[in-house]
């Protein structure tokens, strides 16, 4: 079978030529890239539609439908052309609530980065901690909320998407005892992890049992080391300091295993701790619920999730994958606005991901908290383009999805 080389490592065979020849072939390996080839328009019903160029690769497309009536804004990115989603949260801890043009201002500025866009990304608790995330929080490779049972958006260090459940896993080792954990940044009845990203202090259940770590790093991914502490009973929560692990064990954890920890010795003992995320490790990660599309085509889950009125017309915010991955779609549809736009259901909101070209999508948190924000170009001012519903103007959210300057598996450019 005969192998194709690729230009570059033809380029490279050629180091080997007679010296001679070098200056020529330093001169073709130099030769400019030629640029992907341009992704098609999305074939969308729509009654007026206004498409601006934010940046190359990234297109502003605002529709108006008739059939809702639906005003839609879409982020339609090309990840070639060097843009990649960013999780974004306030404070770098699991609790907090922020606007989304807040947070996409703060990694512009204070982050050095150059953003073209942002939605509000996952659903998140109101009850104190307010604005922890429902689903998976992973920013820059930092597990700051861990994942529950509900679907998610991720992207790994190489660039490529996995929407679907991700899965916290892990062990301590104890002399010849291994436990096996079963949460990471996230409350479990059995036994969860926390370290410093998730925030300075545990969630609350009652019947706890908590065993505070000190390691040589705040956060795990790797197996390493840690000296016991502290071992208490509580039914509150524990500190988690600066570089500080806790073990929290809950009211269903097996008597062997809660008896196991009990007696580790506090200024004696040490444990071996390692925790990972499969199927994936992302290094940008939310949450969201249901799954709209899957390989193009419509999930019955658009039918069953929640109640009617979740199903039911409503505003929303979505994210969507299509042409083998290389393209991502943000989208938001306004909604409680009559003559304006109503909203629109589940169903009819996977359909719209359809077709706009996604193959895979997942629904956002929607309601008060959709919010689209855009810069006109790259360097512009960032702005609200959508009409969030609250009388108020745009929610405070949980966390949001944004898209950054830069290549996957290198530096922004």
């Amino acid at each position: 079978m005969r192998v194709r080389r690729s230009p570059l490592s033809r380029c490279l065979r050629g180091a080997l030529a007679p010296a001679a020849a070098l200056p020529v072939l330093v001169l073709a390996c130099a030769r400019p890239i030629a640029p992907p080839p341009a992704l098609p328009v999305p074939a969308v019903r729509a009654e007026s539609t206004v498409a601006r160029r934010v940046a190359p690769g990234v297109v502003h497309r605002a529709y108006t439908i008739a059939r809702g009536p639906w005003t839609v804004h879409v982020l339609d990115v090309d990840q070639r052309a060097c843009w990649t989603p960013a999780a974004l949260k306030p404070a770098l801890a699991a609790a907090g609530r922020a606007p989304v043009l807040s947070l996409t201002q703060a990694l512009a500025v204070g982050g050095d980065r150059r953003v073209a866009g942002a939605v509000n990304a996952d659903f998140f608790s109101l009850t104190a901690p307010t604005g922890v995330p429902t689903g998976a929080h992973v920013q820059s490779g930092v597990v700051i909320a861990g994942p529950g049972v509900r679907p998610v958006f991720a992207v790994d260090a190489g660039g490529r998407v996995h929407l679907g459940v991700l899965h916290a896993r892990g062990t301590i080792e104890s002399g010849r005892d291994t436990i096996a954990v079963d949460a990471w940044n996230r409350g479990s009845p059995r036994v969860a992890m926390f370290d410093a990203n998730w925030g300075v202090r545990t969630d609350s259940a009652p019947g706890r049992l908590f065993v505070r770590l000190r390691g040589s790093r705040a956060s795990l991914g790797d197996a390493a080391w840690a000296a016991v502490i502290a071992v208490r009973d509580s039914a509150d929560v524990a500190a988690i300091g600066a570089g500080e692990w806790v073990i929290a064990a809950g009211a269903s954890t097996p008597h062997d295993t809660r008896a196991r920890l009990r007696t580790l010795r506090p200024g004696v003992d040490s444990v071996r701790v390692a925790m990972r995320l499969d199927p994936v490790q992302p290094r940008e990660a939310v949450g969201g619920h249901p799954m709209l599309v899957r390989d193009g085509r419509v999930l019955p889950d658009v039918d069953s999730a929640g109640n009617a009125g979740f199903r039911g017309v409503n505003p929303r915010t979505a994210v969507g994958v299509g042409d083998a991955g290389r393209r991502l779609f943000l989208v938001t549809v306004d909604g409680r606005q009559p003559g304006f736009s109503v909203g629109i259901s589940l169903r009819d909101l996977a359909e719209l991901m359809r077709e706009l070209g996604a193959t895979d999508a997942l629904n956002l948190d929607g309601g008060g908290s959709t919010t689209f924000v855009v810069a006109d170009s790259v360097g512009a001012a960032l702005r609200v383009a959508n009409r969030p519903s609250d009388a108020q103007g745009p929610r405070a959210v949980g966390n949001a999805l944004g898209i950054v300057r830069g290549c996957a598996g290198s530096a922004a450019p």
